[in-house]
């Protein structure tokens, strides 16, 4: 536990993970704000065209299905047969399309918190990623340099130990800080939705597939962080 907190405070006291922070602080910020400015809360009006649109959207699907499958069966009038069409109507049947359209496709202007969220989340990742690479590989490369192994190893002269408690702290840390982050970074952008956007359909669906994503975001970051410290340690040997 000792070596733990100690490596606790050397991670913390670096610089360059102190610079690393401040980074993902102003990235952060500057990404929020810009949705802020850029971003409104949708009037009555704006969403009731937005529901009118969307239905015509849809409606407009079907009529394109039931004219292709018109025309497989030879139903269409002669000055429509030049109409391009697929060859497989199934392409165009509503019912086999991955998402229909929906109100809040129609809202120019207005940050949806449903439909962002998920890009959103793959731009925190590939920054925790690149987060954690950088830190890795800074941390044990600075430690190798500095002759600070080869101290730690006269106390306990034990190197895979050693790295293995190093390298442990670090995934910990990162970890930690990566779900403090996630849940800094999606709660603002929810209140931004509330406050200045639409929230859009949070159902369990929703959640549950953001989830998964963040889920697997925090698997590649701490894989890429485990790969910088594994080569920086490779190439300090």
């Amino acid at each position: 536990m000792n070596l733990v907190r100690a490596e606790l405070e050397r991670l913390g006291a670096r610089r360059f993970v102190q610079l690393m922070l401040v980074l993902l602080v102003l990235a952060f910020g500057v990404t929020a704000a810009t949705t802020l400015a850029g971003s409104h809360r949708p009037t009555v009006q704006e969403l009731s065209d937005a529901r009118a649109n969307a239905a015509e959207a849809r409606r407009h699907m079907d009529e394109m299905y039931q004219r292709c499958v018109d025309r497989v069966n030879g139903n269409l009038p002669p000055e429509a047969e030049e109409e391009y069409f697929p060859v497989d109507c199934n392409e165009l049947d509503p019912v086999r399309q991955e998402r229909l359209p929906v109100a809040t496709d129609f809202l120019p202007g207005v940050f949806v918190f449903a439909q962002q969220a998920r890009p959103l989340l793959y731009f925190l990742v590939a920054f925790l990623v690149l987060f954690g690479f950088l830190v890795g590989a800074s941390y044990i490369g600075a430690d190798l340099n500095s002759g600070g192994v080869v101290n730690l190893l006269l106390w306990r002269p034990q190197r895979l130990a050693v790295l293995g408690t190093k390298l442990g702290t670090l995934l910990g840390a990162v970890l930690g800080l990566s779900l403090l982050a996630s849940a800094a970074y999606l709660a603002a952008f929810w209140l931004i939705g509330q406050a200045a956007g639409f929230p859009g359909r949070l159902d369990g669906e929703f959640w549950r597939g953001l989830g998964a994503v963040h889920g697997r975001g925090l698997v590649l970051v701490l894989l890429a962080t485990a790969l910088g410290f594994a080569l920086a340690t490779v190439k300090n040997r």
